[in-house]
C-alpha cells in the first residue's frame, strides 16, 4: 500500500475568486504527475505542441499559470479524454 500525504492548496483563480485544491504527493514513482507540461500533454495525446497550445489557449483544455510556466492537471486531462468519448462522433472540439 502506498503512503499519501494530502495538504490543501488555497490557489487564485481567474476574476479574484480562490478555489481550494489538493495537492497530493504519492509516494509511488510511478504513479503520474499531478501536473503536466503543455508539451507532455500533446505527448499524451499524439498531437503536435502547437494544437495542445491552441487547446490552451482557447480555456477547452483549462490551465494553471505561473509565471510563464503553463500546467494542466493530470485530472483535467482525464476529464477531457472522457468528454471527448462521451461525444457524438465528429463532434471532438469538446
Amino acid at each position: 500500500m502506498h503512503e499519501t500525504n494530502v495538504i490543501p492548496i488555497t490557489a487564485p483563480r481567474v476574476g479574484g475568486a480562490t478555489v481550494t485544491h489538493l495537492a497530493t504527493h504519492l509516494t509511488d514513482p510511478a504513479a503520474p504527475p499531478a501536473y503536466l507540461r503543455v508539451p507532455e500533454v500533446a505527448r499524451i495525446l499524439s498531437i503536435s505542441r502547437t494544437a495542445a497550445y491552441e487547446l490552451v489557449e482557447r480555456g477547452t483544455l483549462p490551465c494553471v499559470r505561473i509565471g510563464r510556466s503553463v500546467r494542466v492537471r493530470y485530472a483535467v486531462l482525464l476529464d477531457y479524454l472522457a468528454a471527448l468519448e462521451a461525444a457524438p462522433d465528429g463532434d471532438h472540439a469538446a
